[in-house]
C-alpha cells in the first residue's frame, strides 16, 4: 500500500515581488519541522512540483530538510532526486519535443521577449520554458498577453499540440503539450510507491488544476489564481487566506487537524 505525501507547487511559496521576507522564512522552518515529524502521521513526506529547473527545486529542498526524495521538475517533464541529483525524463520527452524546444527558444523567444521588455528568459531544462515577470515596478498581468503570445508567436506549435502554454502569477511557461502535473504525478506516484488518493496537493497556477485531479486533498494559498482557487473549492478543499509559504503552512496545519 502506497504512503500519501504532499506535494506543493514551488511557485506557491515565494512572495510574487521582491526577495523573501522573515514570514517566508519561519514558514518555511515550521513546515521543515512538521515534515520531520512526519506532519503527525497524516502524511508521510514532501514532494515539490516546480515549473522551473533543478537548480531552484534544490534550494528549496534544502530549505525544507527534503533528503532523497523525488520531485516533479521543468512543468511535469523531469523528475529530479535534489540528494543523489539524478534525473528521469517523462516518458514524453523524446527527440522530437527537444528539437522543437530548441527551434522555440532560438527563433520565438527573442522576439516575446523584443515585444515585452518587462519578460525574462530563465535558463532550465531543455523541454521547459520559462518567461518571468521582471520584479521591477507595477504589477502586469501576465494572463492579457497570453492570447498574444499563443496566437503570434506560437500558434504553429499549438495548432500542431507540441507545446502548452500556461501561466501564473510571475511567469509563463511553455512545456509539451501531453506533458501535465497529472502524468507527471502519475507516473511518479508508479515508481516511488505514492497513495494519491490520499495525498495531498497544494498549488497557484493554472498548470496545478491538472494535478489537483489525480489526489485526494487539495489547498491553495491567497496568492494562488482565482482558477486555481475555484478548482480547489469544487473538490471542496482548503483555500487559505495567507499567501506563499505561510498559506502553504496554513493549509498543511488544516489537514494535520492542528486547526479548529
Amino acid at each position: 500500500m502506497g504512503k500519501p505525501v504532499i506535494f506543493v507547487n514551488t511557485e506557491c511559496l515565494r512572495p510574487e515581488y521582491g526577495g523573501v521576507d522573515a514570514d517566508y522564512f519561519l514558514a518555511m522552518s515550521k513546515i521543515a519541522s512538521h515534515r520531520s515529524d512526519r506532519f503527525s502521521g497524516v502524511f508521510e513526506g514532501l514532494r515539490l512540483c516546480s515549473d522551473r529547473d533543478r537548480n531552484s527545486t534544490e534550494i528549496i529542498a534544502d530549505q525544507l530538510g527534503i533528503a532523497n526524495s523525488w520531485h516533479v521538475i521543468a512543468g511535469g517533464a523531469y523528475f529530479f532526486n535534489s540528494t543523489t541529483r539524478e534525473i528521469k525524463p517523462h516518458p514524453a520527452v523524446n527527440k522530437k519535443a527537444k528539437k522543437d524546444f530548441r527551434k522555440i527558444l532560438r527563433w520565438k523567444v527573442p522576439r516575446i521577449l523584443r515585444r515585452y521588455p518587462f519578460l525574462e528568459y530563465c535558463p532550465g531544462e531543455d523541454v521547459c520554458i520559462v518567461l518571468e515577470n521582471k520584479k521591477t515596478g507595477a504589477f502586469i498581468s501576465l494572463e492579457k498577453i497570453l492570447p498574444v503570445i499563443k496566437e503570434t508567436h506560437l500558434h504553429d506549435w499549438r495548432k500542431s499540440r507540441s507545446v502548452l502554454v500556461t501561466h501564473s502569477k510571475n511567469a509563463i511557461y511553455i512545456v509539451p503539450w501531453i506533458i501535465s502535473y497529472f502524468s507527471a504525478v502519475k507516473f511518479l506516484a508508479g515508481f516511488d510507491d505514492i497513495d494519491l488518493s490520499k495525498s495531498l496537493a497544494i498549488g497557484a497556477s493554472k498548470a496545478d488544476i491538472s494535478l489537483f485531479r489525480c489526489v485526494g486533498r487539495t489547498g491553495c494559498p491567497s496568492n494562488a489564481l482565482p482558477e486555481c482557487h475555484e478548482a480547489v473549492k469544487q473538490r471542496r478543499g482548503k483555500t487559505s487566506l495567507k499567501p506563499c509559504a505561510s498559506g502553504v503552512l496554513d493549509i498543511i496545519e488544516w489537514y494535520m487537524g492542528l486547526q479548529n
